[in-house]
């Protein structure tokens, strides 16, 4: 089934869609859908903040399935909320389910809201965008479409109107997209080509994708171009470098599926007291300025302003009050430091968190972290940085 979440990886890597594919799910990503639930929701009972109300028209619908026809170019409007549910499915049907569609005057009103703080393809040439569009205007006899991108962190919006001349180029273009699909899968059995890019991200295919497989296959026989005795030269130089983040990419993704997997299932057992997953350590030692310098003032006396010029700049640390002690006294700095250090903690200045990072550890010197708890911000932050 073509939706128009995929349309942007299809149309620059259209043989991604002839090879297998892995559906994956977690915590983070339920976490997303959530807050566009949370959305949905508000659009319904008119709650939007009003920057966002602003953009949405009387009478809008939320978490729209539509429906565009590459064959015969009619756009249809299947249902309201009901997720992947789009019924009986037409040989050259793509479906998706927009955010909010609505109609202002005569045109119909797309958003997409984005809940992260990564940006992605501008409203004007965004393909998943184009296809609601296009498949509303069908549907609803309309010749042109206002799209918006909301960002609902940073409170930006990006909007662009398409008009009858692009919504037929468009058109166009997935009328165009469509049988090259079909011929690479129907030779799917001799390979098919694929090509790696910025869409690669959200592609369910990259265990099994030609173009990843081949430069492992190339790493492990020949390592990456820029490795080894070869003169380097300025060809050899950019296909190093190309390889290089192609590579740094894989092992991205392969890291983030590990740290799903333990922040879901518990650490993995490494055998032999070595552990890899989420554990507890004490963070850094953090001191409060304001009270470093109280403490400074009663501990140091006649020198405390010297003192606090050269331990107290934009933030105090102890390694800087350490730096102080010594340039000031000759004898009894380490004594001096303590000192001060531990009157900040009297005063209640000197804060330790517990850290919990992902990664290998030994189960007899640490504990393991108990599952994070996802908060809908830090989330969102997370998946549009992977």
């Amino acid at each position: 089934m073509l939706t128009a979440s995929s349309i942007s990886r299809l149309l620059n890597c259209p043989g991604s869609e002839a090879l297998t594919k892995a559906e994956t799910a977690s915590q983070w990503a339920d976490a997303g859908h959530a807050e566009h639930a949370e959305l949905a929701t508000r659009v319904r009972s008119g709650t939007l903040p009003s920057n966002l109300a602003a953009i949405v028209p009387p009478g809008a619908r939320a978490e729209l399935a539509l429906s565009y026809d590459v064959a015969t170019g009619v756009g249809r409007v299947i249902g309201e909320d009901i997720g992947r549910a789009y019924g009986a499915q037409g040989a050259f049907e793509i479906f998706g389910s927009a955010d909010v569609v609505g109609v202002a005057g005569d045109a119909v009103v797309v958003v997409d809201w984005k809940t992260g703080f990564a940006e992605v393809e501008p409203a004007a040439t965004n393909p998943q965008l184009a296809l609601y569009a296009l498949a509303a205007c069908r549907a609803l006899g309309r010749d042109r479409a206002i799209v918006h991108v909301a960002y609902t962190k940073m409170g930006s919006i990006d909007t662009a109107e398409l008009d009858v001349l692009d919504l037929a180029a468009f058109a166009n273009t997935l009328t165009g997209m469509h049988p090259r699909i079909a011929e690479l899968q129907a030779a799917k059995k001799r390979g098919v080509p694929t090509r790696e890019g910025a869409w690669c991200k959200h592609c369910a295919s990259k265990s099994v994708c030609p173009s990843k497989n081949a430069l492992l296959i190339q790493l492990g026989s020949k390592g990456l171009a820029v490795m080894g005795d070869a003169e380097m030269t300025a060809s050899l130089a950019r296909s190093g470098y190309e390889q290089l983040v192609a590579v740094e990419q894989l092992v991205k993704d392969a890291r983030r599926r590990l740290e799903t997997y333990v922040d879901e299932q518990g650490p993995i057992d490494l055998g032999n007291g070595r552990m890899y997953g989420r554990y507890a350590r004490k963070g850094n030692e953090k001191l409060d300025g304001a009270i470093a310098t109280q403490a400074i003032h009663e501990v140091v006396g006649e020198s405390a302003r010297e003192f606090e010029a050269l331990a107290v700049e934009r933030k105090v640390s102890k390694a800087a009050i350490d730096r102080a002690a010594k340039q000031l006294f000759v004898s009894g700095s380490a004594k001096k430091a303590a000192s001060v250090i531990t009157r900040i903690r009297e005063l209640g200045g000197s804060k330790r968190t517990d850290e919990c990072p992902v990664g290998e550890y030994h189960a007899d010197r640490h504990r393991a972290a108990p599952p994070p708890d996802f908060d809908v911000v830090a989330v969102n932050a997370l998946l549009e940085q992977a």
